[in-house]
């Protein structure tokens, strides 16, 4: 009986040494645990004395860390549907009040939790002196919807402080959805005649 020597997908770019970033290493795992498995698979497939050899070669090639990082990733996409998705994809509206009343209320928007976590930050660096505690108000999907709901509470507030509306309620500067203008009304026909 001849060994036959059979070989494994080779190392790509990034095992050579290029950098690879987030998604990407899995991705690169995935495409690699594939490649290996579509190889041995054909190995196993053409002999049955060449199974033997073929799981040798599973067990150094890496497979089993591949398909680590395949489980890994399922596990946090099971680990998400699990959870209460539903709050993760809406957006918040909120009320931006500052404690000492020094400030009209701003109401604003976050495309979901994480980032209002960050706007809470953005606008206390914006306004050291001042203290301001945030208020949840509404929930809505990403998009036209949050924009409508933002917009409905913008509203409610007394609208927003500027040039066309000096005296609004809230101290945003304008408002989430453009309002239409007042149709102009039509002049009518001089005579020159």
């Amino acid at each position: 009986m001849s060994t036959k020597i059979f070989r494994v997908a080779p190392p790509t770019a990034a095992a050579a040494g290029s950098t690879v970033y987030g998604a990407g290493v899995a991705e690169e795992a995935k495409t690699n645990a594939i490649n290996n498995y579509n190889g041995i698979s054909k190995i196993v497939n053409s002999n049955i004395n060449n199974t033997i050899i073929a799981l040798k070669a599973i067990s150094t090639i890496g497979i089993t860390v591949a398909n680590r990082v395949l489980k890994s990733e399922g596990d946090s996409k099971a680990e998400n549907k699990g959870s209460d998705t539903k709050s993760e994809e809406e957006g918040i509206v909120y009320k931006r009040k500052e404690k000492t009343g020094k400030e009209k209320d701003y109401v604003g928007q976050a495309k979901d939790s994480i980032r209002y976590k960050k706007r809470q930050k953005e606008h206390q660096r914006a306004n050291k002196d001042a203290d301001y505690e945030f208020e949840e108000i509404d929930r809505g999907k990403p998009g036209k919807d949050l924009d409508r709901r933002e917009q409905k509470h913008i509203d409610e507030g007394g609208g927003p402080t500027n040039k066309s509306n000096p005296n609004g309620g809230l101290q945003n500067k304008r408002n989430q959805i453009k309002k239409p203008k007042e149709p102009k009304e039509p002049k009518e026909p001089t005579d020159n005649g």
